[in-house]
């Protein structure tokens, strides 16, 4: 009496919630709030409603056509045939041995989509079995078309899949088509859910039944469905006029992927795995070799076929080796990979442009791991890191001529000079404090006395030494510090010119802003600045210029040659290009600053529900716990860059040319100059001044 007034309460409530267009879901959750675990939900049928219990909310789906509108059930046959019931028994013990309680489940047949044919009883057995005596999971549509719209949104896609044939769908291969096309294309199609194609048509041959199986798993097969059986009774020889009437044993059949019997050829065999029998000892129906429905699938031999993949150009991923833009890439890392996949798969490679606008099976180049993308395509194993970063100018050489003054510092080169400056009038004054005539004249003459100097700094020997004491003391002390000064600027001088150092260089987002460059960004990675809170990426995205597929190597080159112009790009293909294109002195022209302004994961894209997926990811973790991932992009840097990742090698000597002398030599060419000057001034003033003289002469004579 307890269970009836719930019953009754809950049914009231579920008619207000249904009257106010409150989707079954919500009426669901609300149930289970309002009464536990004993709630029931409402499904709704042509003829009358009928209340079924259920655990999980998760997914019935009883499809129209290409998914139309409301979905509803026919009402309870009066009966249904003893094939029917003896299909329907083998249905329910493969849904009990080979489905969890928690897939999600859809099931649905021809007649659901065409209201003029005769409903089927089978169908419906099947549901009231699955579904309420198994208490599977169960949801309904609402006849709201917003209700409806959620719902398609929001549902999982199902894990198995029942298609219910009756005799005249059985042999149309166009109905089937339809029917398994429109599911597939739809927002719950899955092609790895485990498909159960059951035929009610009772073929009169061998060759009828494999014929028709092979019909339907052909189809299933240019779906991309792999795991899928198909049930047909067995062979009726005879009077098939009663065949329905009798418990036939019923054949399952299934295909293996592109076995060496069907290959080469765009078409499979079906292969024959177990029998569901009634038991004649009386303990029911059951399997006769009790053998696995759904075994292991691989996709190992595609005998020959042709695949076609869509490329994008982007070193060292993918690339041409003769440096031809117009020539299919044949070199790079994803290249490497999907080759090796094509070699043990045994398939054609055929590459296409995207521009070629053909149908291909997926696509790759440089490929991030992108959610969105996801959810219309299949993203295999990632196998390699990227990252989006800034390039900049790399830090260049300090020229060698400012090897001779980067010795010291200004401050020391100040001191060094009062030095020198102080010293000079040391010795003007010892020589003028005593009587200038008991001195030599190299240390009387103030002008001698810093020439004396400067020469002794520079190592140079002077044409005589003071004569007074107090001057030959000073002039030891004066020998000494400059034969330190001089020994401390010549052993700097020899690790200047061997290596003069290098100017200062951009290490961090700030420091290029501050440096007043150009900023450039790669086409397509504008997206990255958009976060208004940062007020470096307002100005980033206000003055930066667009580096696109044109312009790309013209920004490079201003970057590398220029070194006015800073870009945003890939890390990968920018520094590889930076050590097969610009180099110099085995150094690249630009850098990569140390942090990544994102940082993702390559994949390689299929088509939605691709038989390759399990295939190439298998190969490409293989591949990367062998470590050959590794080795290729190795093998490729070096390839193509010698100098890639090469460290220079400190040998512990160093042999001076004229590129270490530049400064020296400089300073040699200045100071040949400034003696040919003056010496052709020293000609004109004695030019000059002799014929000044001469006039001068002659007039005083007359006078």
């Amino acid at each position: 009496m307890a269970d009836n007034d719930m019953s009754f309460r809950q049914r009231a409530v579920i008619e207000f919630l249904a009257k106010e267009e409150i989707p079954a879901a919500e009426i669901h959750q609300r149930l289970q709030r309002a009464y536990g675990s004993v709630a029931w939900v409402r499904a709704v049928f042509e003829d009358r409603p009928m209340m079924i219990p259920v655990r999980n909310l998760q997914l019935l789906i009883l499809l129209k056509w290409f998914l139309p509108g409301n979905c509803v059930l026919p009402a309870v046959p009066d009966g249904t045939t003893v094939l029917e019931r003896h299909l329907l028994k083998g249905i329910v013990n493969i849904s009990y041995t080979y489905f969890n309680i928690s897939s999600s489940l859809a099931m649905f047949t021809e007649d659901s989509w065409s209201s003029n044919k005769p409903q089927n009883g089978l169908r419906f057995a099947v549901f009231r079995e699955i579904h309420v005596a198994m208490n599977w999971p169960v949801l309904t549509f609402s006849t709201s078309r917003n209700v409806n719209n959620m719902t398609r949104d929001t549902a999982v896609k199902p894990d198995v899949v029942i298609l219910i044939l009756n005799e005249d769908e059985s042999r149309s291969e166009g109905l089937l088509h339809r029917t398994l096309m429109s599911f597939a294309t739809s927002r719950f199609g899955n092609p790895r859910a485990r498909y159960v194609i059951v035929s009610t048509a009772v073929p009169s041959s061998t060759r009828d039944q494999h014929v028709i199986a092979l019909s339907a798993l052909n189809i299933s097969l240019s779906l991309d469905i792999l795991d899928a059986i198909f049930l047909i009774p067995e062979p009726v020889h005879n009077d098939r006029t009663e065949a329905s009437l009798k418990a036939h044993d019923i054949d399952v059949f299934t295909w293996f992927p592109f076995s060496s019997e069907s290959s080469g050829t765009h078409n499979l065999d079906v292969t024959f795995l177990d029998r569901w029998v009634k038991d004649e000892e009386g303990r029911g129906s059951l399997f006769r070799e009790n053998a696995n429905l759904f075994p292991a699938k691989s996709i190992a031999n595609l005998g020959g076929r042709n695949v076609t993949m869509a490329y994008a150009s982007w070193p060292p991923l993918v690339m041409s080796s003769d440096s031809n833009a117009t020539t299919s890439p044949d070199e790079g890392l994803e290249i490497r990979i999907i080759k090796t996949v094509a070699e043990f798969t045994n398939f054609n490679l055929v590459l296409r442009r995207p521009e070629d606008r053909v149908k291909v099976h997926g696509y790759f180049g440089a490929q991030w791991l992108n959610n969105e993308l996801l959810l219309h395509l299949d993203g295999t194993w990632t196998h390699y890191t990227g990252a989006f970063t800034w390039f900049v100018p790399n830090e260049k050489d300090v020229p060698r001529w400012q090897s001779l003054i980067r010795i010291f510092n200004p401050s020391f080169w100040l001191l060094v000079l009062s030095v020198y400056v102080l010293g000079s009038f040391t010795f003007w004054a010892l020589a003028s404090a005593q009587r200038s005539d008991r001195e030599t004249t190299s240390f009387r003459n103030i002008i001698l006395i810093f020439m004396n100097s400067l020469s002794m700094l520079l190592s140079e020997s002077v044409n005589k030494k003071p004569k007074r004491t107090q001057s030959q003391v000073f002039f030891l002390l004066w020998s000494f510090y400059c034969l330190q000064i001089n020994n401390a600027y010549q052993s700097s001088l020899i690790g200047f010119l061997t290596n003069p150092g290098h100017l200062p260089r951009i290490n961090d987002l700030d420091g290029l802003l501050e440096s007043g460059i150009e900023l450039g960004i790669q086409s397509g990675l504008n997206f990255h600045f958009n976060d208004s809170s940062d007020p470096r990426n307002k100005r980033i995205l206000k003055s930066h210029i667009n580096c696109d597929l044109k312009t790309s190597l013209v920004c490079l080159d201003r970057m590398a040659y220029k070194g006015d112009l800073a870009v945003a790009g890939g890390r990968n293909g920018l520094e590889f290009l930076s050590y097969i294109k610009y180099m110099k002195n085995g150094k690249p022209l630009y850098v990569p600053l140390k942090d990544n302004i994102q940082q993702g994961y390559m994949v390689i894209y299929l088509k939605k529900g691709n038989i390759l997926l399990k295939r190439i990811d298998s190969i490409v973790l293989r591949l990367q716990n062998a470590g050959l991932i590794d080795k290729w992009v190795k093998d490729i840097r070096r390839k193509f860059g010698k100098h890639f990742g090469n460290v220079p090698i400190n040998d512990g000597f160093c042999v001076l040319t004229m590129s270490h002398l530049e400064g020296a030599c400089s300073l040699f060419v200045l100071g040949m100059l400034l003696s040919i000057i003056t010496w052709f001034l020293e000609i004109i003033h004695h030019s000059v001044g002799h014929r000044f003289r001469k006039r001068q002469q002659v007039t005083d004579n007359v006078i």
